[in-house]
């Protein structure tokens, strides 16, 4: 018999497994990221799975795939700041757990905009290649601290591969 612990721990393989694949199969950022959340979204408690990436010269990221199983404002394409003094995210590296998204004291203009939309706790990992963060994976629930330190190693895992395979896919873009 299989422990739940071992269940979750073949099913997150299958799941990097399905990532790997994707990012062999093909050289575009977008189908890339798109697997990307579908597949970590099978992973998760989650609501709602991102991956937005990072203009530096403009200070600004953009949604670059979305998976949601609540209807939300945030849309492929939709862009917003990212350097303001109270969320630095072009030069953070450090992954966020936000347990309780109604007890953040100041909360940031996206902070408010998931609140409204009923997301109450979230993951963000930066997405970093030689230590340059080029976007962020997204992960939010609908419940207050759905999200374990667990859940963060594993998110961790899965945007290590995939700021690699989306920098390779963006180079090999320009290259073309």
């Amino acid at each position: 018999s299989t422990s739940p612990t071992q269940t979750y721990g073949l099913y997150r393989l299958e799941i990097l497994a399905a990532i790997d694949c994707a990012i062999l199969a093909t050289s575009s950022p977008d189908t890339i990221a798109d697997v990307a959340v579908t597949q970590v979204a099978q992973l998760f408690p989650a609501v709602r799975v991102s991956v937005s990436l990072f203009d530096h010269p403009r200070r600004v990221a953009w949604v670059a795939a979305l998976w949601s199983e609540r209807p939300t404002q945030v849309v492929r394409g939709h862009q917003f700041p990212v350097l303001t003094e109270s969320a630095p995210l072009l030069s953070d590296v450090r992954p966020l757990i936000v347990d309780n998204l109604a007890a953040v004291a100041q909360p940031t203009p996206v902070d408010s905009m998931l609140l409204a939309e009923g997301i109450r706790s979230y993951i963000r990992i930066p997405l970093c290649v030689q230590d340059e963060v080029i976007g962020s994976l997204n992960i939010s629930s609908g419940e207050p601290r759905a999200l374990s330190d667990h859940h963060l190693s594993v998110a961790q895992e899965i945007a290590d591969r995939l700021a690699v395979a989306l920098r390779e896919a963006r180079l090999f873009e320009d290259v073309q």
